[in-house]
């Protein structure tokens, strides 16, 4: 049996800490509901009995008293639960806030739809067309980039052969190979032996392909297009576009594909007749300078371009005009005519050779070519000068020396790519 510490009376009766070991005992029960003592053992209704102290067995820490915590630790705790159950409510409520948003996003009505992808077009510089176009004779597959003023631009297969096209101020364009063109022109054999090889820029019928470009595929237009569907009855399904998820408005000619997040966003667009079936990639004002750019170098090649749909004439034989001797410096000559439909002067170009035999065969000497702008229903000659090359070499071995030429029609003015190219400038 242990004995007190020194200097401390233990109360009456004998005390908890000299009993023997024995069966456990269950712990005291914690004091019931009661006033709560200050610091002085007293409550605020006035002195009582503090509840009894259980001293602890030497080499123990003592326990707290009673069966709960202070009250302190109790606000502190219910404040931190309070805290966090107050910030996961926050946030559930967010995430609810979010996903109903998102929600009523998708279920917007294809009108409201239509009139914001329209309204989001109002500061687009180009939109670019990626896919297929399709009229009753001819399909176009590529890349076309079209401007706010209706200017289109691209690499593209054009029935099948490569090619650019640039359309302006109601023109079509072309940039195509030799071979195409003169097959396009319908040009004979031995014309054509009289282009070099390469790509020729030329002009084809606008209706041709059966699509005005400003009035239909323009940033306005399209926008405008939109607007006017956005009144009528039409379908509305949720699909992707672009690899992105999209909503699909359509009727029975017509489909719009708007982005679903982004700003409404056009993401593809496709037509029944002509038949359009391409993505839509818009551009900003601010990224414009660089496809004018490229427009704009494109557009001062249009000088040279044929006219596809116009045969200029040779109206009589060509002739030497200013060659004393063979092998020096030949000037030769030639009356050309526009074709009959033309209305206006017209530009031709005739394409000489000098050869040992007709028709350009034989021995090839050399090459040259002049241009004439010649009233419509009138003829007037074209000369230029063959010199150097095989000419200076071997002329002088002939006694005989044939003159060939072909005439084409070009398609511009001499004023009309200036003229085009500052309208461009404009925009």
């Amino acid at each position: 049996m242990g004995t007190p510490p020194s200097g401390w009376e233990p109360p009456s009766g004998r005390p908890e800490w000299w009993e023997m070991p024995g069966p456990a005992t269950p712990p005291p029960s914690p004091p019931p509901p009661g006033p709560q003592y200050g610091p002085h053992g007293g409550s605020e209704e006035g002195a009582s009995t503090p509840p009894p102290f259980y001293p602890a067995r030497p080499g123990e820490v003592p326990a707290p008293t009673g069966g709960s915590p202070p009250t302190g630790a109790r606000r502190r705790t219910g404040l931190v639960v309070g805290v966090a159950f107050g910030t996961l409510l926050l946030l559930g409520l967010v995430s609810v806030a979010v996903v109903l948003t998102v929600r009523e996003n998708t279920k917007e009505k294809p009108r409201d739809t239509l009139l914001k992808a329209a309204s989001a077009l109002a500061n687009v510089r180009t939109l670019t067309y990626s896919g297929t176009i399709s009229s009753t004779s001819q399909t176009l597959t590529g890349k076309l980039k079209v401007t706010k003023g209706g200017r289109a631009y691209g690499p593209v297969t054009w029935g099948g052969t490569a090619a650019t096209l640039l359309a302006a101020d109601g023109r079509v364009f072309l940039k195509e190979p030799k071979s195409a063109w003169t097959s396009r022109m319908q040009v004979y054999t031995t014309d054509a032996a009289l282009l070099p090889d390469g790509d020729y820029w030329g002009a084809i019928a606008p209706d041709e392909l059966g699509l005005d470009f400003k009035g239909a595929l323009s940033p306005p237009a399209m926008a405008a297009l939109m607007r006017r569907y956005a009144g009528l009855r039409t379908t509305r399904s949720e699909t992707t576009a672009r690899g992105r998820k999209a909503i699909k408005i359509s009727t029975s000619d017509v489909a719009f594909y708007i982005s679903r997040t982004g700003g409404h966003e056009l993401l593809r667009y496709e037509l029944s007749y002509p038949k359009i079936a391409a993505d839509v990639t818009a551009q900003p004002v601010s990224a414009g300078p660089a496809t004018v750019a490229d427009v704009m170098t494109d557009m001062g090649r249009l000088g040279d371009a044929f006219d596809a749909s116009r045969r200029a004439k040779v109206a009589a034989k060509p002739e030497f005009t200013g060659c004393g001797t063979f092998g020096r410096p030949c000037t030769v000559s030639v009356k050309v005519q526009p074709d009959p439909g033309t209305s206006g002067p017209a530009r031709i170009r005739a394409y000489f050779r000098l050869a040992s035999e007709r028709n350009g065969g034989g021995k090839v000497f050399g090459d040259c070519r002049a241009d004439g702008v010649v009233p419509a229903g009138q003829s007037q000659p074209v000369q230029c000068t063959v010199s150097g090359g095989e000419w200076a070499k071997h002329g002088s071995e002939y006694k005989t020396v044939w003159v060939y030429t072909a005439a084409f029609q070009l398609a511009m003015g001499l004023q009309d790519v200036p003229r085009m190219q500052r309208a461009l400038a404009d925009e």
